[in-house]
């Protein structure tokens, strides 16, 4: 049961009921050993004392009474609180700063002095605390701020406070500022967080009343002397942002907008720069009568300018964290602004085009920002040489940005953007083509079915033209885009005959393309694309049940797959297998139209002799893929027959047959052939489960466990390993670190894999 119901009834001091309650709470805390239990428990215990006036001497132990004491009289005798201090103080805190009144005990001290005290100890303490330990010391800082505020709402203002309390609040701000700043980027979960929220609190109950700061000369100190990758800043720029008013904000916009550039092409900082951006936007969108159409068209044109920067970084980060911000907050803007910026850019193009290259020429960024009104062009310090914009960056910005608005608000194409997202898939700039194509190729909010299908052509030859684009993220984004596509197509004709026709016609012809780039002497990459875009295939296929309608397709091609299981890439040979598995899911391997099965055999058994996991997971694969629902009982017997020879080899020297005569990829195999047959005899079975039941256990023995049938420590692994590494090394008289590294990270994986 939680015991925080408890806060909302009276203990009677003479109700035995009560009294066995209050002792069964101060048991608990005495003996429990986690932190947020003891916070609880100090709280109620404070509610028994305070609200229902039990004696304190009753309830807690002496230690606490003197450091309470010791606190509220002077914190600097106190030099530390441990947790169970701290639950202590947080619980007297929880209930004293959320009463109205005074109580008899402490008549002394008024709520501020005890506040400070309070505040001051757990800040000093916090200082003194591992990283991991900060959450609690975070959390009781930030519940005290949130207390005396409520409290000071309904007892007085805050700006009647005495002198000397007013100084306490000037020392406890540098503190507040130091371990606020030192825990900016703290990896433990909502540390930083809240020491954001006990920045604000802090500032938003002192700041202007005792401290008399100004938000724009605290934006300029952290602008100015604070390196710009300390990422914890622009979360404190973002609160003081908040806070400010219009005079202020006048005061320090421009900077800090020539100040956000710089970590905005970072990926480490972005995130936290777009925070700000956000909050600028959102403040001036509040106050948009007084802002003015100039700090407007300021805050957006860096937008367009960033959009059409050389910096990809830089470009892909402001179309991440800052585009989302212009719709959210100022939408009324968004087209008149930055469509119109992009466009305008984009439509002056002929200027620039060479039609014999058939790509955009670079222009000087001077020509390019005369052509927009109120785009402020930073030409001071770009130099002729070096600092020209690439028109493509443009283009990727106009695609982008007419990709965007279709997924926020109600947007129709003109036949003019169509027009220009079909000739951006020749373009020279790989970002450029690739955002239009997943345009082109995205109708999830379109019904148009004979525009779907006029898109076939278009690509069919995207695909051609860009299987040998080196960049993984293109080619992660064209399957993606290719594999939606397909989806769109076959979920539209499921019900019209004529065009289901034409769909499968289609993917035999991106079925035909693929077959044609996997040639023997074919580079990765084409391998890549062409293996990945017809694993989309063939899962759409499976997904819309036309698999049996492709599947002559696949088996006339299977001696490039079956190839591509030797291939010397791990990725290759991954996607080969996968393919092979979908394909002949249910059905055994045609082996009459791809190789003889002495053949396969041979390369089944080639890869499962492979020390490393993809080899044998690729070996696994083809043995079942040849002897799917066909294999006989005495067949499987020879399989076991193997097994054990190599292993009996395995228990004689472990480090040579983890390298020579590995069991783990036969073993494999041996599994699925016992998954994939429902026949195979009761004994076979039987005979197969003791054997891996012996396998387990000498492995088990051989890392050093000490009881039988128990996996051995971290620590007994270790040792064996080494011992078994140098014993290689020792029977040649020398010993080399890097030979002895290899051979026991071998023997690791031999081990795991055999028992996994």
């Amino acid at each position: 049961m939680d015991v925080r119901v408890h806060l909302n009834r009276k203990f009677d001091k003479n109700n035995a009921e009560d009294v066995h309650q209050v002792e069964a709470l101060k048991s608990a805390l005495e003996k429990s050993n986690d932190t947020q239990e003891k916070f609880v428990i100090s709280h109620v215990l404070w509610h028994v004392v305070l609200n229902c006036g039990w004696p304190m001497a009753e309830i807690f132990h002496r230690k606490y009474l003197s450091s309470l004491d010791t606190i509220l009289l002077n914190v600097t005798n106190f030099e530390d609180a441990n947790f169970d201090d701290l639950a202590f103080l947080n619980g007297f805190a929880n209930v004293y700063l959320s009463s109205d009144g005074k109580f008899h005990d402490f008549s002394t001290k008024n709520s501020d002095e005890i506040f400070a005290n309070l505040l001051h100890l757990t800040l000093k303490s916090s200082f003194k605390r591992k990283p991991i330990d900060f959450y609690w010391y975070f959390h009781v800082i930030d519940n005290l701020l949130k207390k005396y505020t409520k409290k000071k709402r309904t007892t007085a203002k805050i700006e009647n406070l005495a002198y000397d309390f007013t100084r306490k609040i000037q020392i406890l701000e540098n503190l507040i500022l130091k371990l606020t700043q030192a825990n900016w980027d703290n990896k433990f979960p909502r540390v930083s967080e809240l020491g954001v929220e006990i920045f604000e609190n802090f500032y938003l109950i002192f700041g202007r009343s005792i401290l008399r700061i100004k938000i724009d000369e605290m934006i300029f100190e952290y602008l100015n002397f604070y390196p710009f990758y300390v990422r914890g800043k622009f979360r404190m720029i973002a609160k003081l942002v908040e806070m400010a008013n219009m005079e202020e904000f006048i005061k320090f916009e421009r900077y800090l907008l020539d100040s956000l550039n710089l970590p905005a092409s970072s990926n480490h900082l972005a995130p936290f720069v777009g925070t700000v951006y956000k909050t600028v936007l959102h403040f001036i969108s509040k106050n948009l009568s007084q802002t003015g159409s100039e700090i407007v068209d300021r805050w957006l044109t860096i937008v367009v300018e960033n959009l059409c920067d050389k910096n990809n970084q830089l470009r892909y980060n402001t179309m991440k964290h800052f585009v989302p911000a212009v719709v959210k907050y100022l939408p009324q803007f968004y087209e008149s602004n930055l469509m119109t910026g992009i466009r305008r850019l984009h439509e002056n193009r002929s200027k620039f085009f060479d039609s014999e290259e058939n790509y955009l020429k670079e222009v000087n960024p001077r020509s390019l920002c005369s052509l927009i009104p109120f785009l402020e062009p930073k030409i001071d310090g770009l130099k002729n040489d070096g600092q020209n914009l690439n028109i493509e960056f443009v283009n990727w910005a106009y695609a982008l940005l007419l990709k965007y608005s279709a997924n926020v608000k109600e947007f129709k194409l003109s036949e003019k953007d169509r027009k220009f997202l079909e000739k951006a898939l020749i373009l020279r700039d790989d970002s450029t083509r690739i955002e239009a194509f997943d345009f082109c190729t995205d109708f999830s909010n379109d019904e148009n079915e004979d525009r779907i299908f006029m898109s076939c052509e278009l690509c069919l030859k995207f695909l051609a033209e860009n299987f040998l684009v080196s960049d993984p993220s293109f080619r992660r984004r064209l399957v993606r885009s290719f594999s939606k596509y397909l989806n769109y197509c076959l979920t539209k004709t499921s019900k019209n005959l004529e065009k289901r026709i034409l769909c499968v016609e289609f993917i035999r012809k991106c079925s035909d393309l693929c077959w044609k780039n996997l040639f023997p002497e074919a580079n990765y990459q084409r391998m890549s694309s062409s293996l990945n875009i017809l694993e989309a295939i063939v899962q759409n296929s499976i997904s819309h049940n036309i698999l049996s309608e492709i599947s002559a397709n696949f088996e006339s091609n299977i001696e490039i797959l079956i190839r591509g299981l030797q291939n010397s890439s791990g990725d290759i040979r991954e996607s080969c297998g996968r393919i092979l598995t979908k394909v002949y899911h249910n059905r055994p391997l045609n082996i009459d139209q791809s190789a003889s099965k002495s053949e396969l055999i041979e390369i089944a058994t080639n890869l499962s002799n492979s020390p490393k996991e993809l080899d044998c997971q690729s070996g696994a694969a083809l043995w079942n893929l040849i002897f799917r629902k066909n294999i006989r009982n005495f067949e499987i017997e020879s399989i076991f027959i193997d097994l054990k020879n190599r292993f009996e080899k395995l228990k004689r020297n472990v480090l040579i047959a983890s390298s020579e005569n590995p069991l783990h990829g036969f073993l494999t195999a041996a599994k699925i052939y016992l998954l994939a047959n429902p026949c195979i005899e009761l004994n076979l079975a039987q005979n197969f489960v003791e054997f891996c039941a012996q396998v387990t256990d000498f492995f088990n023995r051989m890392l050093g466990s000490s009881t039988e049938g128990e996996c051995p420590s971290l620590e007994q692994m270790d040792v064996s390993l080494a011992k078994i590494s140098l014993s290689n090394d020792f029977d040649d008289g020398n010993i080399d670190e890097s030979d002895f590294n290899n051979d026991r990270q071998l023997v690791l994986a031999c081990c795991w894999l055999n028992i996994k």
